[in-house]
């Protein structure tokens, strides 16, 4: 017997490997109908905003006259000239120091 839109779901009990050396071979499971949530689910969530297109993200006039961007596109042109060896020794003495300050703390 199919019921529509429901989950089966075997009860489990409280010791079930106590109760499984004590249960009669002939003994059957019973099974528990659960109905199914009503909430939205992530798809059906998504799928309303299809289509809709993010306007670009435009970046603040403050930040504009203060020249953020002028000084990261500066950062970024120092570290095109760096070579890949000096920008992997980076990353190596950046995890040297991580490794050593968690060391630190559980002494």
């Amino acid at each position: 017997m199919e019921v529509p839109q429901a989950i089966k779901k075997v009860l489990v009990f409280k010791g079930e490997r106590a109760q499984m050396l004590s249960v009669n071979p002939d003994a059957v499971t019973q099974l528990v109908i659960v109905w199914e949530e009503k909430g939205l689910s992530r798809d059906s969530y998504n799928q309303d905003k299809q289509g809709i297109e993010k306007p670009a993200w435009k970046q603040p006039d403050f930040i504009k006259r203060i020249g953020i961007m002028k000084m990261g596109q500066t950062l970024r042109e120092r570290d095109d000239q760096k070579t890949t060896k000096a920008k992997m020794w980076k990353r190596v003495r950046q995890v040297e120091k991580e490794t050593h300050r968690l060391s630190k703390t559980w002494e």
